[in-house]
């Protein structure tokens, strides 16, 4: 008998133990302000997702698994009551006031330019917009605050923003014989080719193009071939200046397009050089 009472008061321990055990939980403290997923001693809760009645489960918790029946609802663990479906606030809205035993989530609209939320939950409250100032001295607001969409920065004209949205960089430079095969965007800096055979480029900036080399026709004469930064320089034969040889004078013909860049000679500039050579640069 003195051996079934103390086995009987082994197995009442031991069963004790375990009820300790299975119905022990840490208490939750719920921030008004910050989220509930994600902080310390948050709510567990599981997400009830509508697509197909599937129900997913938090890292929060594993053990509540309850599948909610409206498609707008989600399982939290509310810092007053006991767990419960609890209505989800949309796109736009946030939560004011967590769900209780008595009373529902209650939402709230995002104030426009100032707060958005571009989910759907039953915790999380809107979110302050983005300051592009904050981000950079030199950002600038491409696309404003909505109650669903954060605000999207970009940069004055002559910068773009860096991949991470961090800080504005000055857009690269094309050299003399270089071409753009990407200007500069509000996120991507400019992309810059040297030139292949058969084109030139002069200019500098970050919207210059390669642009093709003139080909003299079978009535001009060559003055100057394409080079990497010039166009060729033609001269029609019918101007006489052009058909005089270099020994006794060249031709000046072109000179004054020459300096404009023209690669067309004009018949109306036909002075000659009165020394014997002319060197084209």
């Amino acid at each position: 008998m003195k051996s079934d009472n103390m086995n009987f008061t082994k197995s009442a321990f031991v069963l004790s133990c375990l009820l300790a055990l299975a119905y022990s939980s840490p208490v939750n403290n719920y921030s008004s302000r910050e989220s509930l997923n994600g902080t310390e001693g948050a709510p567990k809760k599981v997400q009830h997702v509508s697509a197909g009645n599937k129900t997913v489960v938090t890292e929060f918790d594993e053990q509540h698994l309850e599948i909610c029946p409206g498609p707008m609802q989600e399982f939290v663990s509310p810092v007053r009551g006991s767990p419960r479906c609890c209505r989800m606030c949309g796109p736009g809205t946030g939560m004011l006031r967590l769900c209780t035993d008595t009373d529902d989530t209650q939402c709230i609209g995002c104030e426009p330019g100032v707060e958005f939320s571009p989910t759907t939950s039953a915790t999380l409250k809107c979110q302050q917009c983005r300051r592009c100032q904050d981000i950079h001295p030199l950002a600038t607001t491409r696309i404003v605050c909505t109650p669903t969409t954060d605000t999207e920065c970009g940069c004055m004209k002559g910068y773009y923003m860096s991949v991470n949205n961090q800080t504005c960089k000055p857009c690269t430079v094309c050299k003399p014989n270089e071409g753009v095969i990407r200007s500069c965007e509000w996120n991507a800096d400019t992309q810059c080719q040297a030139c292949p055979a058969g084109f030139w480029s002069a200019s500098v900036g970050d919207t210059v193009k390669c642009i093709p080399c003139k080909t003299c026709s079978e009535n001009e004469v060559v003055v100057r071939t394409c080079r990497e930064n010039e166009d060729a320089l033609c001269c029609p034969k019918t101007n006489v200046n052009c058909t005089l040889s270099p020994v006794f004078g060249f031709v000046r013909a072109c000179y004054r397009h020459l300096e404009s860049r023209d690669t067309t000679c004009s018949e109306d500039t036909t002075d000659m050089l009165t020394t014997s050579t002319l060197f084209i640069k």
